[in-house]
């Protein structure tokens, strides 16, 4: 074998072990992609099984409201709790207190 040739195979095994790299790369990052997504998808529906409890009603002691920085926290969550605490004004109930950002307050 001539030194052509195997400065040819060298460079056809270095354009082949390229090609793998980057496909490995890519498998890497749709890897780590898939696993940011799977917890993204898990922390939403946690924070639609609050919005769910909260709608109805399901929340009476206003210590266990989420807050603003919590897993189960989103700015719907917290809408619908004000929803919910202004329907139980209108039903006679008394309301639980809100909590806005890190303030309670009452509707």
């Amino acid at each position: 074998m001539s030194l052509e040739d195997t400065v040819d195979r060298w460079n056809e095994a270095s354009r082949k072990l390229k090609r793998e790299s980057n496909v490995c790369k890519a498998g890497d990052d749709l890897a780590h992609e898939l696993i940011e997504t799977s917890a993204e998808l898990e922390q939403l529906r946690v924070q639609l099984a609050g919005c769910s409890v909260a709608a109805l009603g399901g929340i009476h002691d206003p210590n266990v409201l989420a807050t603003q920085g919590m897993y189960g926290w989103s700015v719907t969550y917290e809408d619908v709790v004000a929803l919910r605490m202004k329907y139980e004004e209108l039903l006679g109930e008394p309301p639980y207190k809100l909590v806005v950002g890190n303030k309670r307050s009452s509707i």
